[in-house]
């Protein structure tokens, strides 16, 4: 139960909003714009928009190993236009990929093998 349903009671709007009006209701874009502006002024932080916390958390996501798929599904996306949307993370991120190929691979090289009995 959310703070406002207890406030409301039947009044209260549940629209699964991540976002809401202490009733459950929609709020203006407008509003949350204004909310952020007044948070990153008073944090000291350059000013960023609200929007763009989503593609920090989908680069976030990224960068610490998220599935890609999981990734988009957090976002309300199809993996397909997560893909499109944020493969340009990923070149740097390859050459991540292709060091720890590499690391896992040289440690079996190095490995030495018990000969086979006959």
């Amino acid at each position: 139960m959310r703070r406002g349903e207890f406030e409301y009671g039947d009044g209260y709007e549940n629209n699964d909003l991540v976002c809401c009006n202490p009733n459950g209701g929609y709020i203006k874009p407008k509003r949350i714009t204004e909310g952020m502006d007044v948070l990153v002024r008073k944090a000291g932080v350059k000013k960023i928009r609200f929007h763009d916390l989503r593609h920090t958390h989908a680069s976030f996501l990224l960068r610490i190993g998220i599935n890609p798929k999981v990734a988009a599904e957090r976002l309300g996306m199809t993996p397909a236009m997560f893909n499109e949307r944020y493969s340009h993370l990923l070149p740097t991120m390859q050459d991540e990929a292709v060091d720890r190929i590499e690391a896992e691979l040289k440690k079996y090289s190095e490995k030495t093998l018990d000969p086979v009995d006959k």
